[in-house]
């Protein structure tokens, strides 16, 4: 394998990381990136008084991040073009953030035609009509996993 990269039909030699910050590192791409069609973690909150098993992505990849920040955003152009954000609507931030990291929940709903339990869809609507505690709690659930990866990799911190 070559240590060259083409970039604009000019050869590029790529830096080589130096021996000892690689010395029994293992750098799993999935430690490191949220692809698409990720079949995410297993989660438990406790909503209501219940432990309701869910699937979320292992993380906020930086699109989903940007996109929910952006659709909760109001803008507003300054006398001197520019444009600034005067304000973030959180609820709607949090619903983005949660569309962008179901992957599954367990909720299912009674048709009214048919009386058979139906799943209840991952929607914006839907998301919206979960109650406050239920989108905390998942999203609690989400800042658990995200501070034990960096608690894992406290001790490679400072090496």
């Amino acid at each position: 394998m070559s240590d060259e990269i083409v970039l604009e039909e000019e050869l590029v030699e790529a830096p080589v990381v130096p021996q000892e910050e690689q010395e029994g590192a293992i750098y799993d791409a999935d430690d490191f990136f949220v692809f698409p069609g990720d079949p995410g973690v297993r989660i438990t909150p406790v909503i209501r008084g219940r432990k309701v098993p869910m699937f979320i992505k292992r993380g906020v990849n930086m699109e989903a991040a940007f996109a929910a920040r952006n659709k909760a955003s109001r803008r507003v152009m300054t006398k001197d073009g520019q444009i600034k954000v005067q304000s973030l609507d959180e609820a709607k931030m949090n619903i983005e953030l949660l569309l962008g990291l179901l992957v599954s929940w367990p909720f299912t709903r009674k048709d009214p035609k048919t009386g058979e339990q139906r799943p209840v869809p991952i929607t914006e609507e839907n998301v919206r009509c979960m109650v406050g505690d239920a989108v905390e709690a998942v999203l609690g659930e989400l800042e658990k996993l995200v501070k034990g990866k960096k608690e894992a990799l406290a001790p490679f911190e400072n090496r």
